[in-house]
């Protein structure tokens, strides 16, 4: 005599589980590519702000001539700056400069420059003032005491090291 055991029918959730659990992670696929969707649309717009912003601004021209000297077109423009520290500009450019080595290497450079402008307006002329005591492969210095009391000043409003 054999007993036929009914197999008891599984609820209709039960079978399609494996659906389910597919149906579940097309969702989690489905917000995460909403969430990125939405976060490069942001980042697209602000890029296209920042372009338009860039786009916007009037342009910079420099003319080299055949010596390779740069002059901007249309006048320098002005930093405020005050005189005092323009006399200490100039009166630093005549310091002598010394390069010494200083032994490290692939450090790059770290040094503190002035742009004096010319009586007529439409070029600078650098002087460098000096290293400003960050780790370089070369320190520069100026013997100039006004290069000094520029560095201490730059130091001061938290430019240089």
């Amino acid at each position: 005599m054999t007993r036929d055991k009914a197999v008891p029918e599984l609820p209709e959730i039960a079978r399609y589980t494996k659906y389910y659990e597919q149906d579940g992670m097309l969702r989690a696929y489905a917000n995460r590519a909403m969430f990125l969707a939405i976060l490069f649309g942001i980042v697209a717009f602000a890029s296209l702000g920042f372009a338009i912003y860039v786009r916007v601004q009037p342009p910079t021209v420099i003319r080299v001539d055949k010596d390779g000297n740069a002059a901007a077109v249309g006048g320098l423009r002005r930093a405020r700056t005050s005189a005092l520290e323009m006399t200490l500009a100039a009166q630093a450019a005549s310091g002598a400069i010394t390069t010494v080595d200083t032994g490290t290497r692939d450090a790059g450079s770290s040094s503190c420059h002035a742009y004096l402008a010319d009586a007529a307006g439409t070029r600078y002329r650098d002087v460098e003032l000096g290293s400003d005591g960050g780790v370089a492969d070369t320190r520069v210095v100026n013997a100039a005491p006004e290069a000094q009391q520029l560095l201490d000043w730059l130091r001061a409003i938290g430019v240089a090291l």
